[in-house]
């Protein structure tokens, strides 16, 4: 949309190092491998939350802009099912997560059994997360937002 004004800049490291192999752990170990890879790109920190933080802040400032986030994609190729090896639930697991509000998000390369074809769709959502929206699918009512707005949704049957 022309009129939005919006354009985005990408700052692309390719294969920074980890000592762990992520697609090999449960999601949640991502603080891990993180850590790693933001110390390497030599941001210091107690958290890997704190190192990314540091790094989107510095791109912002640097750059002029009001936001400001990083895409982690993992290494999937030779995994079976594209995956992390925890579960959402009983039918699935993660390919793909973000943190509310940011500052960044993860995929796998293959983005579980969608492909490398459907990586745009998978940043779309995932962004959109990043910007505190909310999982539609689910059929849930929730406040989200910057001002904590109630987000109606309606079911069709």
């Amino acid at each position: 949309m022309p009129n939005a004004h919006i354009s985005f800049v990408y700052d692309i490291h390719y294969r920074v190092p980890t000592s762990y192999e992520p697609i090999n752990r449960p999601h949640t170990d991502d603080d891990l491998w993180m850590r790693e890879a933001m110390t390497s790109l030599g941001y210091s920190g107690t958290s890997a939350l704190a190192q990314i933080r540091g790094y989107v802040n510095e791109l912002r400032q640097a750059l002029e802009t009001n936001w400001a986030f990083t895409i982690f994609v993992v290494d999937s190729l030779n995994d079976l099912d594209g995956c992390f090896t925890d579960n959402i639930d009983s039918t699935r697991k993660w390919a793909a997560y973000a943190t509310h509000g940011g500052p960044y998000l993860v995929m796998t390369y293959d983005i579980g059994n969608n492909g490398i074809g459907n990586m745009d769709y998978a940043t779309a959502h995932e962004t959109c997360h990043l910007f505190y929206a909310t999982d539609e699918y689910n059929g849930i009512t929730q406040k989200s937002g910057y001002l904590g707005f109630m987000i109606l949704k309606a079911l069709v049957a």
